[in-house]
């Protein structure tokens, strides 16, 4: 009888709206799948890795995760330049397993606390380890740390081959925390303690790197030197990868020929583009120079393998000799390859517009999306469109284009209109924008009844100075917690009812 008034009161705050998007909160993208699947695509995308380890409840996982992530600078940061994956670690993920399988249970224990932090290169490489919650600042330095490292630096620990025993999950499990465990997940710890009370785990700290450190141009539109382009001298402590120490060898000699900016030799332009594109440095000069070298040979199939290569970003010509020869690309390709390959280059340019407020190359990526006969033109502009603006912070402009395009649109997804709600509930102080909001978020409740948009919806109407009804919201967002009971982390819920002056 309780349960069903419960759910009574719930279905009595419902109201309709129309409207839907699909854009998503701006902050750190997270790949979806295995870590096996995240180590091909890191080594196919060529981009660095990083890897979050995280507990429930944990007050500064919720942290990382609500306002960290969601900065401007530091979304901006990683998904450009990692392949973001998120392991929750005290319910036993996969991932969990795979990751202790490929580089043993210390470098993923935590002493003192989640979540963890883990960066590697595209080989799987450990190259920085961090624990604890961090601040802005702190977790942008760290991506930077990374990225402008000497080149071949700071490995810390590489992926162990399988062993031929198997290894089972239970061995490896982490049960939820007790109350009195919110911050520090420590049973798996002191369980390995007990069967090894001679042994310790071992302090893994980065490899010194030289001084000074490759200094970063502010005005720099290409992606981020990742390593400097000289090779490291003999004996200078440097850990330098397997198999690269011939390939940077090779792109000194390389660059030797280009430095002067005079050679006429196509292999040796092409080389060397290449090169750059595989050790991630900065390629767009080279490519534009090869490309100018061969304007009058671009139909080749050669030249047009070429272009398709590094249409990687909107900062060089590539893109654009790809995007007035679609049909042939899709044609030989596939539309879905193509299409796909577009969105990553326009995503890519659109966090470079963020980070270096280059309107002028944000204007260049809607033209490419109108110009490349996109499936999901118009939605998958506006996704762009809103996650410069909120990572530009032109609420105003947000909130115009938002409201366009809910007004505009009928979509019935749940989760994205309960997410552009939440944006408005933390940006944007017009009451008439507010209550556009609240719509929103009571259309996604009547779709489906969860935890988030029922706690979103009572951030709203206590921004709208409805204290009472955002108190009842709160209160159905902590039922529904406990009646999915799938770890969610209701702690920010749980203090947002204290603040009102009743707990639950």
């Amino acid at each position: 009888m309780h349960s069903f008034i419960r759910i009574a009161v719930i279905f009595l705050l419902f109201l309709t709206a129309a409207g839907n998007a699909s854009a998503q909160q701006a902050k750190i993208k997270f790949f979806e799948g295995s870590f096996e699947e995240l180590l091909n695509k890191a080594k196919e995308d060529r981009k660095y890795m990083f890897v979050y380890l995280y507990g429930v409840p944990c007050h500064y996982c919720s942290f990382m995760d609500t306002t960290v992530f969601a900065d401007y600078k530091v979304f901006t940061t990683y998904n450009q330049n990692f392949l973001n994956y998120k392991v929750n670690v005290s319910h036993g993920d996969f991932g969990y397993y795979d990751i202790v399988a490929a580089y043993g249970d210390n470098i993923i224990r935590a002493k003192e606390g989640y979540p963890v932090l883990l960066y590697m290169d595209t080989e799987g490489n450990i190259l920085k380890r961090e624990q604890g919650g961090q601040t802005i600042s702190k977790f942008q330095n760290y991506a930077y740390d990374v990225l402008y490292r000497p080149q071949g630096s700071g490995i810390i620990a590489s992926i162990t081959p399988p062993k031929a025993m198997e290894w089972k999950p239970d061995d490896y499990y982490l049960p939820p925390p007790s109350e009195t465990e919110i911050d520090r997940i420590t049973y798996h710890q002191s369980q390995q303690d007990r069967q090894q009370p001679t042994q310790s785990a071992p302090v893994l700290k980065p490899t010194p790197q030289p001084e000074p450190k490759q200094k970063v141009t502010k005005t720099q539109t290409s992606p981020p030197v990742v390593y400097t382009p000289l090779a490291p001298k003999p004996n200078s402590g440097f850990q330098m990868p397997a198999g690269l120490e011939s390939q940077y060898n090779r792109l000194n000699e390389l660059s030797a020929y280009f430095r002067a900016d005079t050679t006429q030799d196509i292999a040796i332009v092409r080389e060397y583009a290449y090169l750059l594109l595989k050790l991630q440095l900065p390629v767009n000069a080279v490519v534009n120079y090869y490309l100018k070298l061969q304007e009058n040979q671009l139909a080749a199939p050669h030249n047009r393998e070429f272009i398709y290569d590094f249409s990687v970003s909107l900062e060089n010509k590539a893109i654009d000799y790809l995007v007035q020869d679609i049909r042939y690309f899709k044609s030989v390709k596939g539309g879905d390859k193509v299409n796909e390959k577009i969105k990553n280059a326009v995503e890519h340019s659109v966090l470079t517009a963020i980070r270096e407020k280059d309107r002028k190359l944000f204007n260049k990526a809607e033209k490419v999306i109108h110009h490349s006969f996109l499936p999901d033109r118009n939605r998958f502009l506006f996704d762009m469109q809103s996650l410069y603006y909120q990572g530009t912070q032109e609420w105003s402009t947000y909130t115009k284009i938002a409201v366009a395009y809910l007004d505009e649109n009928q979509i019935s997804n749940p989760k994205t209109l309960a997410d552009i709600a939440a944006v408005f509930q933390r940006n944007v102080n017009n009451k008439k924008m507010l209550q556009k909001a609240l719509a929103w978020v009571e259309e996604s409740i009547s779709i489906e009844q969860e935890y988030y948009n029922h706690f979103i919806q009572a951030l709203l109407f206590y921004r709208l100075g409805e204290a009472e009804k955002a108190r009842i919201a709160a209160q159905n967002a902590m039922y529904i917690a406990q009646l999915r009971n799938n770890g969610t982390d209701v702690s920010p819920c749980r203090h947002f009812l204290e603040r009102l002056g009743n707990g639950y």
